[in-house]
């Protein structure tokens, strides 16, 4: 077992011992720390160490090259291999040398650790987000990490959470499958190796191997931003590419998570009425739709009011299309249709207006039928002033 209190290693007890007849090996397990400890503190005590079996075979021509090679930049493990001598040799030249280890094996990097315990409405968006794209894994030394992935056309997205979080920790470009046929896309994602900032996440939902449990507290089954982040991640925002034409928002997830789940049951609470089926080859994924006007409504639910810092661009983009759909129909209907189609989601003075032109189509007819109410269902327009 090796000593957590390196501190507590004297320098005047190390050398008195060595100079003494002890050797390095005896004096590491004495101590219960590293050897590069001991050789460290005789170098402070003035005390040149004596020739081992380590350093049989090393000359001063390579004992240099090694240390120019250290201060370079290369790592002692790549020195150990470049001059074919064992990593304890290398930090032997070292300490002869008086260079000092470096002692971050990894860059430093930053965030903001209490991110996840802000009740704010960028949290409950990239929290939304996470459970979608986002993961902790535990990654053996290096400890808990938190990753985030993007298709690389989503790249600047993660540049939004880095801004929200605070996080300086770089954005890599993840590898493709060598096989063509594996239908892989180029992704982008940033890596988190925070124990507090994981620990914050877990707390919050974003659990290890959440694909099969996820789920969140009660209180972001109706929040609007989580839902925006959740559909931003796992969701899909458009306009049917068939005869039909109609706007179409999705949302996905395996049979263990409670999350489809929770989003059908967010839109049945708008009163949009949300399908709900099974799809996938072995029929393990919800698959929740709303299609229609049901559909028109809910995007404007998520995105109209979209900060542009809490939207992906890409989702925006195609909520912009529907409502260029909405509007190119709603020019190509006469007053009637356009009353009965679209009083969903009308203003209440576009109704109006509506309803006007209708009187004015049926003003000189006195044998002319009003339109039919049929298609305004439960959402009549206001009656006339």
């Amino acid at each position: 077992m090796r000593s957590s209190f390196k501190s507590e290693v004297s320098v005047e007890e190390v050398c008195r011992r060595y100079l003494a007849g002890e050797s390095i090996r005896q004096l590491e397990e004495a101590f219960r720390v590293c050897s590069w400890t001991i050789c460290d503190r005789l170098r402070k005590g003035g005390v040149v160490s004596r020739t081992n079996t380590i350093n049989a075979g090393i000359t001063s021509e390579m004992e240099t090259g090694m240390v120019a090679s250290y201060v370079g930049g290369k790592g002692s493990t790549a020195v150990a291999k470049e001059f074919k001598v064992s990593q304890m040799a290398v930090y032997g030249a070292l300490s002869r040398a008086g260079v000092d280890l470096r002692e971050n094996k990894y860059p430093t990097y930053s965030i903001n650790e209490k991110f996840w315990d802000a009740d704010t409405e960028g949290m409950k968006y990239w929290l939304g987000f996470s459970m979608a794209d986002g993961s902790v894994a535990d990654r053996g030394k290096r400890g808990l990490a938190f990753k985030l992935s993007v298709s690389e056309c989503d790249g600047s997205h993660i540049e939004k959470f880095k801004n929200a979080t605070s996080s300086s920790y770089p954005v890599v470009a993840q590898k493709l499958d060598k096989n063509p046929r594996s239908g892989s896309k180029a992704m982008v994602s940033t890596s988190v190796f925070s124990r507090a900032f994981c620990e914050g996440g877990i707390r919050v939902g974003i659990v290890p191997r959440k694909t099969y449990s996820a789920d969140v507290s009660s209180d972001y089954w109706n929040d609007v931003s989580f839902w925006r982040g959740a559909v931003d991640g796992d969701g899909s925002v458009g306009i049917v590419k068939n005869k039909t034409g109609r706007p179409l928002i999705t949302f996905v997830g395996h049979l263990g998570s409670k999350l489809p789940v929770r989003f059908a049951d967010f839109a049945d609470s708008l009163g949009l009425r949300a399908q709900r089926s099974v799809c996938g080859p072995k029929k393990q994924a919800h698959h929740m739709s709303i299609s229609g006007a049901n559909a028109v409504v809910l995007a404007r639910i998520l995105y109209q009011d979209a900060p542009e810092h809490l939207r992906l661009d890409r989702k925006y983009e195609s909520w912009k299309k529907i409502e260029e759909l909405v509007q190119e129909k709603a020019r190509n209907c006469s007053a009637a249709v356009q009353i009965a189609a679209y009083g969903r989601f009308w203003t209440d003075e576009q109704i109006a207006a509506a309803r006007q032109r209708v009187r004015d189509v049926y003003a000189d007819d006195s044998r002319a039928k009003p339109p039919s109410r049929k298609g305004w269902k439960n959402n009549k327009p206001p009656e006339a002033a």
